[in-house]
This record gives C-alpha cells, structure tokens and sequence, in this order.
C-alpha cells in the first residue's frame, strides 16, 4: 500500500495505469471528426501553449477537443479532491456504483441518461462532476468525492479549445487515515533531526 500525504498533489492513476485520449477536430467532441487515439497516456498534464496538440494530420493549434478516460482504483480510502486546470472549456466525470455518497458537484439529472456505465455487472453513475463547458482563461475547478479502496471508479475528462492558449491538467489529492498518519510521522521525524540545545559546564579553578 502506497501512503499518500494528502498536501502532495498527485497526477495520473494508481498503480501506474494509463489514460486513453480521443482527439477531435472540432471543439463539439464529434464522433464523425475523431482523427486521433492514444492509450498510453500517463497523466492529464498539457500546456499546449499556442501550439495545439501537433496529433492531426493537418497541424491544429485551436477548435479541437480532447476526451481522456481512465480507471482510477484508490490505495487507500479517504476523501478525494480532484482538480483540472484548463483553457478553455472542461467538464469531468467520476463514476461509481449507484447508492455510493454524493460530495461536492454531485450529478445532474441532464446526465443521467447519458453518463451511465457496467462495472462488474453493476451499474454505475456519476457521483461527482466538474463542469466548467465555455470559453475562458485558464481557470481551476475542483470536487471532491469519498472513495473506498481498491474499487474501481471510471474517470472521464472531456476538454476544449477554441482558440489562442490551450492548456489542460488533471490532479488529486487525498485526505484519509493513512495520509494524516504520514504527515503526523513526517513531522516527528522532522522534529527528532533538529538538534537539540547543547549545554557544556566548565568547571572554575580557584587559585
């Protein structure tokens, strides 16, 4: 088990899984205009600047559209935060088994029919959402959600550009019984290193 403090924020997926990425040529994530797939993607971490994402085979810098899936299965239970960073447009899906809690940006009943999966033979639904879907400057969402450990939670992260910089990334931290007895341990063992006050008596000879 990996103990994960939970003021260190974390990219990618536990265990070392990967993403997959759909990319689009416009910015309405179309089926019909998918031009690029890439299974092996390590962690929503992009700052395209205005370059765009040089995958199409005509080099797009801007109104193209990225879908990022991925299984996320926690090393630990706990309550956690995700976060996206974008420039422009982002919406983010967790999903989970049905009856699991709602936190933060719960779902809507406009997904409903739409963000709905297996897992296991159990349906599942979104039991937290990011959606943050126009134009804007770089702008930071986040939600939070209680996961239990080694279950499996589909992630989904839909993101556009419209046009000049194009940025996305995707990270979480974790607050849980294991990440509070980390930081408790990390500052006694600080405590412990610092040296301690030294206090030396020399004796006086009288003559």
């Amino acid at each position: 088990t990996v103990v994960i403090a939970s003021n260190e924020p974390q990219y990618g997926l536990p265990g070392g899984r990967k993403f997959t990425g759909e990319y689009y040529d416009k910015k309405n994530l179309n089926p019909n205009e998918l031009v690029y797939v890439d299974n092996n993607i390590e962690k929503i971490d992009f700052d395209w600047g205005l370059l765009g994402p040089g995958c199409f085979p005509i080099h797009k810098i801007d109104n193209f559209s990225v879908r990022w899936t991925g299984e996320f299965v926690p090393e630990t239970s706990g309550t956690y935060t995700f976060t996206t960073e974008t420039d422009d447009g982002v919406k983010l899906y967790i999903y989970g088994k049905k009856n699991n809690s709602n936190n933060g940006n719960g779902a809507d009943n406009d997904n409903d029919k739409n963000n709905k999966g297996n897992d296991s033979n159990n349906e599942t639904e979104v039991i937290a959402k990011i959606n943050d879907w126009g134009d804007h400057e770089l702008s930071t969402n986040s939600v939070s959600v209680d996961l239990e450990v080694g279950k499996t939670y589909k992630i989904v992260m839909e993101y556009y550009d419209s046009y000049g910089v194009a940025q996305a990334k995707l990270y979480w931290t974790v607050d849980s019984m294991e990440s509070v007895i980390a930081r408790v341990m990390e500052k006694y063992e600080e405590s412990v290193k610092r040296p301690s006050l030294a206090i030396t008596y020399s004796p006086v000879e009288y003559t």
